[in-house]
């Protein structure tokens, strides 16, 4: 094992641990690695890209990623081609600033890094807002001023098939007393705000006090939430029979998937 030399993006150079054959010479040995782009909308794809010389020096390369300056931890690899080259696709999960490195299969990366900028695009727009402190349309909601209406839980996720992204959001109307009524809140993306486009309240349960909602996702433009209810009863803090509900957004009314 040797010391050799990286080339990031053309311009730094930084060592690294390199396991190569026997009989190749170490000191000859450099990587190349670039980005395709710098910057990129959260949901996009991005390569990482360059050659291994003698492109018989190791037949595996890493990325390795660290976000906000936490651990490396490895990506994605990929093979080395009989010229040297090779091409790594990875899609981050989350927005921020990633730092980015290649190293050998075996080897250990000691370099300066690439940096990758993961940012909400026109897509998710709808996940910048600040969800726990939006101001719901209570009336639409709860049907008059009375009541107040607190953020429970939100997912998010393109409902329409348009490519950009909607958030269901699943909330409760207080009565100021004992009474509350759970639901869920479609909101898209218009004119730079959230607009409301429709609720649901889960029904067809055998009680007279709606369910809870506990769990809340959205994959595949499905909605999927679940709780429990009180069977037959009034009782809050009876809730011990689960429930769940499979939805889709037609029009403008979330319906059984």
């Amino acid at each position: 094992m040797g010391a050799i030399r990286v080339f990031v993006c053309g311009a730094i150079l930084a060592t690294v641990l390199l396991v190569v054959p026997g009989g190749a010479d170490a000191a000859s040995v450099t990587i190349g690695a670039k980005l395709s782009k710098t910057s990129i909308d959260l949901g996009a794809s991005v390569s990482v890209s360059g050659a291994v010389t003698p492109s018989g020096a190791t037949r595996r390369v890493v990325v390795q990623r660290s976000l906000g300056g936490g651990r490396w931890s490895d990506r994605a690899a990929g093979p080395v081609s009989s010229s040297g080259g090779y091409s790594i696709s990875i899609r981050p999960s989350a927005t921020g600033l990633y730092a980015l490195r290649v190293r050998s299969n075996g080897g250990t990366v000691v370099s300066k890094t690439l940096f990758l900028k993961v940012k909400l695009g026109p897509a998710q727009a709808i996940r910048g807002v600040d969800w726990p402190h939006y101001v719901h349309p209570v009336v639409a909601l709860c049907g008059d001023t009375f009541w107040t209406v607190e953020t429970e839980a939100v997912a998010f996720g393109d409902l329409t098939g348009d490519g950009v992204e909607e958030a269901v959001v699943s909330v409760v109307c207080f009565s100021g007393g004992s009474l509350y009524v759970p639901m869920l809140v479609v909101y898209d993306w218009r004119a730079g705000k959230p607009h409301y486009v429709s609720l649901w309240v889960p029904d067809g349960l055998n009680t007279e006090w709606p369910a809870d909602i506990r769990t809340l996702s959205v994959a595949g433009g499905v909605v999927s939430v679940s709780g429990k209810y009180s069977p037959g009863g009034g009782c809050h803090a009876c809730l011990t029979a689960p429930w769940s509900r499979q939805l889709k957004l037609r029009g403008n009314l979330l319906v059984s998937a």
